[in-house]
């Protein structure tokens, strides 16, 4: 009876079964040599995806190919270009328990994925790319996307990335082909960023969904709560802005944390989570006693930390209310050829329809934070400009302006709402939550309101 290999292991055990030998040697595997069972030991090497050999797909094609409804397959290609998560080496996320013993991270040169994605596409002539990479290596932004910019290909790819990519970086994405992205934003709140170690700020994650509309990215991601040492307070000012974001992409809900394997959350205690048994779920899956499922399962049920009550409820339904405000909702800049005016025609589901007129400093403050800035640094930037308000006239913008929906912020810093065009969606005109119809063009009525 043979145990499953991992690995280089696999081969070498292939190679064992072909020449009839004993597989002492193949690091990792469980055996059974005659009645007696034995584990070697498991190396601790990693397998370089330069190793790994390009998917083959042909029986799988030939299986589409006679199905009877492969008129109804929606088929994509599956490929992997790096394992492990480069973030994680340095600041392992503390719910996260991918990747288990092997996070170090590791990835194929990007010439070489390229060659891999350019021939599955021509062989099976299929555009959909999924890449199963937990996280992008950063060097595909200088080899592998540029490629895939340059190609003929119309290629419709998904990629997993961190949430502090820059502007260009989503620009080139986008350029490349990646229609989908996952960027693990998790929260918009600084206090719950800090508790999960993800090395971002809330206004830099609303600096990413915006650039996420301005470059037709569609972009996927929850809300997640729950953290030991998290307060109600640290939610008040986020869910307060909510409405604001509404024509930005919404997440799927907003779920508290479940403990996970070899997450730091559970190989620490310490952290804020002592007590755990395995999920509900298992005890419909295995017939087995507690203590040995615990051993066996990934998630573990625990007593609920961090927020409940009114402020939970809260979150879920402003989440809820972004949502399915969405699809109606437009938040556009607009900048007069030859004119240093701004306009921002809001059209955002709840919100009054006006248009908003920013001119002088307003104008130029707000075009300083769509980088996102700190109010000193604003202020220092504004006063290079050569004509800068004073203190009290700054305050009392930022103020208004965040009253308004047009900047976010965070605490710590603020961020600009508007995005520069209308973004593509999938479908032209929505139905409100309140039934009107809600119209997807950013166009300005006739004598609308204008605001300063």
């Amino acid at each position: 009876m043979w145990c499953a290999a991992r690995g280089y292991a696999l081969p070498a055990l292939l190679t064992h079964i072909d020449a009839g030998t004993a597989p002492a040697d193949v690091p990792g595997l469980c055996w059974w040599d005659g009645q007696e069972s034995r584990a070697n030991e498991e190396s601790r090497r990693t397998v370089a995806p330069a190793d790994i050999p390009s998917p083959d797909y042909d029986l799988w094609q030939q299986a589409i190919d006679a199905s009877p409804i492969a008129e109804y397959v929606h088929p994509k290609l599956v490929v992997e270009g790096a394992r492990g998560c480069w973030w994680g080496e340095k600041h392992h996320c503390t719910f996260c328990g991918l990747n288990g013993s092997a996070m170090t991270f590791r990835a194929k040169p990007g010439n070489r994925l390229w060659d891999e994605v350019d021939r599955l596409v021509r062989r099976h002539r299929i555009l959909d790319i999924v890449t199963v990479d937990n996280i992008i290596d950063m060097a595909y932004f200088k080899d592998f996307l540029p490629l895939a910019a340059d190609s003929d290909w119309d290629l419709r790819m998904h990629y997993e990335v961190k949430s502090n990519l820059t502007a260009e970086q989503l620009e080139l994405l986008a350029r490349a082909g990646s229609v989908h992205i996952q960027p693990g934003i998790e929260s918009l709140g600084n206090r719950a960023l800090d508790l999960m170690d993800k090395g971002v700020s809330g206004s830099r994650n609303i600096r990413t969904l915006r650039e996420c509309e301005n470059h037709s990215l569609t972009c996927s991601w929850n809300y997640l709560y729950g953290f030991p040492g998290e307060t109600d307070q640290d939610y008040a000012s986020v869910i307060d802005q909510m409405p604001a974001l509404v024509h930005l992409q919404p997440p799927g809900g907003a779920h508290r944390i479940q403990l996970e394997r070899f997450s730091p959350n559970f190989a620490n205690p310490a952290l804020g989570f002592p007590q755990r048994r395995p999920a509900e779920m298992y005890r419909h899956v295995y017939d087995l006693p507690e203590d040995q499922l615990a051993d066996l399962v990934y998630l573990f049920d625990t007593p609920p930390a961090g927020i409940g009550g009114g402020t939970e409820a809260r979150l879920k339904a402003a989440a809820r209310d972004w949502y399915t405000g969405h699809p109606a909702s437009t938040l556009v800049l607009e900048q007069p050829a030859g004119d240093e005016t701004l306009l921002v025609h809001d059209r955002r589901h709840g919100w009054p329809r006006r248009t908003h007129r920013l001119t002088g400093w307003h104008a130029a403050a707000l075009r300083h934070l769509e980088a996102g800035r700190t109010r000193s640094a604003l202020h220092r930037l504004l006063t290079a400009d050569g004509n800068p308000p004073t203190g009290a006239e700054l305050n009392a913008w930022l103020g208004e302006a965040v009253a308004l929906g047009l900047l976010f912020d965070d605490g710590r810093s603020y961020v600009s709402l508007p995005t520069w065009h209308v973004p593509v969606r999938s479908v032209e005109r929505a139905q409100a939550p309140d039934g009107t119809a809600g119209g997807a063009s950013g166009t300005p009525d006739n004598g609308e309101k204008a605001a300063e």
